[in-house]
């Protein structure tokens, strides 16, 4: 539905509805690419946590500090959409970036970064920082997730500071292997490991 507009000495011009009267699907889509946010939980979604990871870390580069990075998987994720259906899905990522939003501080920076995987930028914290963060929030998300659904959780952190990486995409891709070397090792635990 658009709406019509005369503009001085141009015609009739058609500009979209406000945003609050477009279909829904609009609005995700809206929300997804200009926002940079995630339909479904709300959060940052993979191209903004990468922008805001490479902000961070050129931030931690330039002043010689650390950047910590978790990332989590929800590993039962496509058998509860299997199972389940979508909207029991849906509830479980919403209640999974709540929680990540809850328990951040007002710097850190939480993403949705793939269908079952999350991600927490964490500046200013080194190694163990991120390991303490991560254990503290996979029991908070452990016990908010299961009252939901039963899912397991798997998480990697990881930190570097200015010496350890050259570039932010480097730490994520080393979070990502740690983080695939704890679903091989069974999954539904922590690895961290310091980026080398």
């Amino acid at each position: 539905m658009d709406v019509n507009i005369q503009q001085p000495g141009r015609g009739i011009a058609s500009m979209p509805p406000p945003l609050a009267q477009q279909d829904p699907e609009t609005t995700s889509r809206y929300r997804e690419s200009i926002l940079g946010l995630d339909p479904i939980t709300g959060i940052a979604n993979r191209r903004l946590f990468e922008y805001q990871g490479e902000k961070a870390f050129s931030l931690a580069q330039r002043h010689h500090d650390d950047l910590g990075l978790v990332v989590f998987r929800l590993e039962d994720l496509e058998t509860i959409a299997v199972n389940g259906g979508m909207p029991k899905a849906k509830l479980l990522l919403q209640t999974f970036a709540a929680q990540l939003s809850d328990n951040a501080r007002s710097h850190d920076t939480a993403g949705r970064l793939s269908r079952s995987r999350f991600g927490m930028l964490l500046p200013g914290a080194r190694e163990f920082g991120a390991h303490k963060f991560a254990v503290r929030l996979l029991n908070v998300l452990r016990e908010a997730v299961e009252a939901e659904q039963r899912c397991a959780i798997s998480a990697a952190a990881t930190a570097t500071n200015s010496r350890g990486c050259n570039a932010f995409h480097e730490l994520h891709e080393h979070a990502a292997q740690r983080l695939d070397e704890a679903l091989s090792a069974g999954g539904s635990r922590l690895v961290s490991s310091f980026c080398q």
